[in-house]
């Protein structure tokens, strides 16, 4: 895939699902763990994100970092006040979408296990964020992060109580994209300039 190809726009789909991945600069497609039964599945999630020509557009290829898996397109902007164009969600958007749709997962698998009898599954989460305005000498870039996130799990169910509040339990537990969220995950950010890798300020 060429750097044209990789800016550029297959799809007027906000998300697409592509045939061809780009070659990642720094990172390596991993082989597959393989995994005893017990053991925890550790798995990774790659994605190369490039300006899409649109003001504030981004594209990002979203895909596992094993081979073998589905490689997904993906377009984000920003809201108009910004100087953005309105066209496809924003990255807080997928964000916060990612949460409840993760949690949604957990819930749905653990309601088809149990063989639970439900009539209505909903979950609604709001994620409550903060920006500051930046500064001159920031080039115009704050600071930001979140207040904290309200989650609500709409169940219509005749199973008792008991049981739903175990399955929301659980399944709170099991949540990955939540379990990161409310334990403090390190992250680390290498700077790669002209092809070298650089100390950050």
């Amino acid at each position: 895939m060429t750097q044209d190809e990789i800016a550029g726009r297959t799809s007027d789909a906000s998300v697409a699902l592509l045939s061809v991945a780009p070659d990642f600069q720094r990172l390596e497609r991993q082989s597959s763990p393989k995994v005893k039964i017990g053991d925890p599945i550790h798995f990774s999630v790659d994605v190369h994100v490039t300006p899409n020509g649109k003001k504030f557009g981004k594209r990002a290829i979203v895909m596992p970092s094993t081979s073998g898996g589905p490689i997904f397109e993906i377009h984000a902007n920003e809201p108009k006040s910004v100087g953005g164009t309105d066209e496809d969600p924003t990255p807080m958007a997928y964000f916060t979408a990612g949460l409840a749709l993760c949690f949604m997962s957990h819930v749905m698998g653990y309601v088809k296990v149990r063989g639970l009898d439900v009539q209505k599954i909903a979950l609604e989460l709001r994620g409550n964020y903060m920006t500051e305005l930046g500064h001159v000498d920031r080039a115009g870039q704050g600071r930001g992060g979140a207040r904290n996130f309200e989650t609500h799990v709409i169940i219509d169910s005749s199973e008792p109580r008991e049981t739903i509040a175990e399955l929301v339990a659980i399944c709170e537990e099991a949540c990955v994209a939540h379990q990161t969220m409310v334990n403090a995950i390190p992250g680390n950010i290498s700077i790669v300039h002209n092809g070298k890798i650089i100390d950050a300020a």
